[in-house]
């Protein structure tokens, strides 16, 4: 009882919402947190030429597992959320790749896409307590996805703080 209670105050503060002013936050907004661009914490942030190459190495590897999946769903070894769990991992693997602001939304359609098709076999798989539960992780899901769309949309048009011109000075 005693770990609980103090893992419950350690994470109390982290919780409250951002008020006044300062970063992360626009104080003519009421306080509310700023809306993410690329002067946000580390969005513009390069990785290193290892990472890249990790990366990359990351996205081809999920291709073929994308490219398996579909094909033992063509074979009806695998449900289809299979595949769609797997194209999504790519698309994500992309998205961290992709510095260009179309290449990502097309990207971030393409997970909202994929999104929806998951939610579309949930329900038609029908709804006992656990398949309701499922369905509503799905259904979170390409919600999540719709935002970071919308917020991509919004977003700077740089994903470079050198070039970014949302705060002057910077």
């Amino acid at each position: 009882m005693i770990a609980v209670t103090l893992l419950t105050i350690a994470t109390v503060p982290s919780a409250a919402p951002m008020t006044g002013s300062g970063p992360g936050t626009d104080a003519g907004q009421g306080g509310r947190v700023a809306k993410t661009t690329c002067c946000s914490p580390d969005p513009g942030r390069e990785p290193t030429p290892r990472a890249r190459e990790l990366m990359r190495a990351r996205v081809d590897a999920l291709r073929q597992i994308e490219a398996e999946s579909r094909d033992r769903v063509a074979q009806g070894l695998f449900p289809e959320v299979e595949y769609h769990r797997a194209s999504l991992r790519r698309l994500r693997a992309e998205l961290e790749l992709t510095t260009d602001r179309a290449k990502r939304i097309a990207l971030r359609e393409e997970v909202v896409e994929r999104t929806r098709q998951q939610e579309e076999l949930s329900a038609a798989a029908g709804f006992d307590r656990t398949a309701r539960a499922r369905h509503l992780e799905r259904r979170v899901e390409r919600l999540e996805a719709e935002i970071d769309l919308e917020r991509e949309r919004e977003s700077c048009p740089t994903l470079r703080p050198s070039e970014c011109r949302c705060r002057p000075g910077r």
